[in-house]
């Protein structure tokens, strides 16, 4: 009996909201589990207006409010979106660490609500090329437009995101860097495969953004946003064999897919050229992987791949896995033990925390529990530094020796670490997002000290035509960057750091003096640098190639570098990009907050067909 009342008084709970609480909109509901999410609730409800505001335009009018929800469960930077059974956008803890988005906008929330925001109203676009609605049953699924192939899906998300903030996908470093390595090395996939979902592949799931967003633009400034519509008009049609996108796509604007494909790869192979003929030539691949850390005394190499940590020797031999773990940043610790924090399954959801992995005999522990724990980092004393930095609260520096981590720093408002690394003497350097830029900085005396702030004097090898100039003006991005990301910071000595720079339009390895501040570029690459490693004046770099991530010897330029005229310094997107001066803040709106009631959530949305089975809908 006692079982069952706890059962009831727990489904009464549910049904209740369990302390739920909403803020509401005129066309936003946003659901949030904890009260000290009210304010980032409201924050939210407010970008998506605005997210609404530039995207409803496009489709037309609105279906139905949307709905966004919170969950604090999961650690981990993403989001997605769901047309059925209503207009959803789950946040999963939509704070970045690391390079794992586009930094550039000042509000990456904004910039990931546009994103899935363009997914509810693509996916609810049922416009017909006759102008008749589509034939009504009733069905639960008839609230979502066909789905098109995965390319168009993500790459048009993706290419909104980067037309409507300074930031975005479209012309970021790795993108361009991915496009050169693919066509260097002959592994670009073809259309047929940039359509699937499930591909496989080198590069997996970034296929349907990165280059989607590419062919998605591309499309547009030749053929104009009119031509996507009609398109997507097109490929509405048709109840019992509906045409596929291709052949939507040519009867609405009379020329093959195909065709289309082979201009926008003939165009980028033309850009790749350039990068071919500015890089700087590579050594023999050490490894494959990303993240080399060397040993302290120089002879092993610890890395990661996609099956987990490896070690070997310096020179790539003899490697062997460690652990099926995949770390945020690799550091050793001492001879033996590697230091990383990493993301797991924990209850509903995924955690991260500190752990240890011992190099000889492959145990992994864990060291801290709860602590939400980002970019852990040792310090030569045997303690661990690490980034604490959750939605509703400011983002801190916390540090670990063995007992309950205490707080070191605490940012400011809109001021997110998204590296850290500690010198062999025990000195902070953090890289730190902040008003659409990311730079360096020494935490020093508990404030920030900012280090090579702005953009350095290093330009593309070549610029692109001017895209104002093309059909698709109204949209048009362009590939320009104003803003620029000093990213993953790795001591180098002492006095030195190396880190990351994408003025060059692929990520490049930098080497800064902090004595006088002289700047050196270490690397001119084709696919660009996504991890380095030092010790006295040798370095492993990770760059992109064909097939993924391969480690290499450096050879470094060693060519200086200096600031930018005044006039180019940081500012607004790239030509017809929308302008986001660094403290944007979406506009007010009317909001009002309330405890959440799921009665709305238990509506009926209308049946699906049970094969003649008696079932309940």
């Amino acid at each position: 009996m006692k079982k069952l009342v706890l059962l009831l008084g727990w489904m009464l709970a549910v049904a209740l909201g369990a302390g739920w609480g909403q803020v509401t909109s005129e066309r936003v509901r946003v659901l949030y589990p904890d009260p000290g999410l009210a304010a980032y609730a409201e924050q939210l409800a407010r970008e998506a207006e605005a997210a609404l505001d530039v995207l409803e335009p496009l489709f037309g009018a609105r279906e139905g409010p949307v709905v966004l929800r919170i969950n604090d469960t999961v650690d981990f930077f993403n989001a997605y979106a769901t047309t059925l059974p209503r207009r959803t956008v789950e946040l999963l803890a939509p704070v970045p660490a690391g390079a794992v988005v586009d930094l550039r906008s000042p509000s990456v929330t904004y910039l990931l609500l546009v994103h899935e925001l363009t997914h509810t109203r693509q996916l609810s676009f049922h416009e017909r090329p006759d102008g008749r609605p589509p034939l009504r049953l009733g069905l639960v699924t008839e609230r979502s437009a066909p789905m098109p192939p995965a390319w168009f899906v993500e790459g048009l998300a993706t290419f909104m995101e980067s037309r409507f903030t300074p930031g975005g996908r479209l012309d970021w470093a790795f993108t361009q860097g991915l496009i050169n390595a693919l066509l260097e090395e002959g592994r670009f996939p073809d259309l047929a495969e940039m359509s699937l979902y499930t591909y496989d592949a080198w590069p997996r799931g970034l296929t349907r953004y990165l280059l989607g967003v590419r062919f998605v633009h591309d499309l547009i400034e030749r053929r104009g946003w009119d031509a996507v519509l009609n398109a997507l008009r097109a490929y509405n049609t048709g109840l019992v064999a509906p045409p596929s996108f291709a052949e939507a796509w040519e009867r609405a604007n009379g020329r093959p897919l195909e065709a289309e494909w082979r201009d926008w790869v003939e165009g980028e192979r033309r850009r790749a050229a350039a990068y071919a003929e500015a890089a700087q030539p590579r050594g023999d691949r050490v490894a494959s992987g990303r993240d080399p850390v060397l040993s302290p005394d120089g002879r092993r190499l610890a890395f990661v791949r996609r099956s987990g940590v490896w070690v070997a020797a310096r020179d790539g031999s003899g490697a062997r896995r460690l652990a099926r773990v995949q770390p945020q940043r690799l550091w050793w610790a001492d001879a033996d033990t590697l230091i990383y924090s990493r993301y797991f399954r924990e209850g509903d959801g995924v955690a991260s925390d500190v752990f240890a992995l011992d190099a000889t005999t492959g145990r992994e522990t864990r060291l801290t529990r709860g602590r939400h724990a980002r970019l852990a980092a040792p310090a030569p004393d045997g303690c661990v530094y690490f980034v604490r930095d959750r939605a509703g609260e400011a983002a801190s520096l916390q540090r670990w020796c063995g007992g309950r981590p205490q707080e070191v720093w605490r940012a400011p408002e809109g001021e997110h670490p998204v590296g850290l690394a500690v010198s062999p003497g025990g000195r902070l350097a953090l890289a730190v997002a902040h008003g659409g830029v990311v730079d360096l900085a020494l935490l020093e005396g508990g404030r920030l000290r900012y280090l090579a702030a702005g953009r350095l004097g290093v330009e593309p090898p070549a610029r692109p035509p001017d895209p104002c100039a093309g059909a698709g003006a109204e949209l048009g991005t362009g590939y320009r960057r104003d803003r620029y990301q000093h990213l993953q910071p790795t001591w180098d000595g002492e006095e030195a750091l190396l880190f990351l720079g994408d003025e060059g339009g692929v990520f490049d390895l930098y080497r800064l003096e902090l004595g006088d501040g002289r700047v050196t570029r270490l690397s001119a690459t084709l696919g660009g640098v996504l991890g380095a490693a030092a010790q006295q004046g040798a370095y492993l770099a990770a760059e992109l190639d064909g097939r993924g991530y391969g480690i290499y010897p450096l050879a470094p330029l060693d060519e200086p570098v200096g600031p930018a005229a005044p006039d180019a310094a940081p500012g607004g997107g790239g030509p017809c990009s929308a302008r986001m001066p660094a403290d944007w803040r979406p506009p007010e709106r009317r909001l009002e907050r309330a405890p959440y009631r799921p009665w709305s959530s238990l509506k009926p949305y209308g049946w699906l067909p049970t094969g003649l089975a008696p079932a309940p809908n």
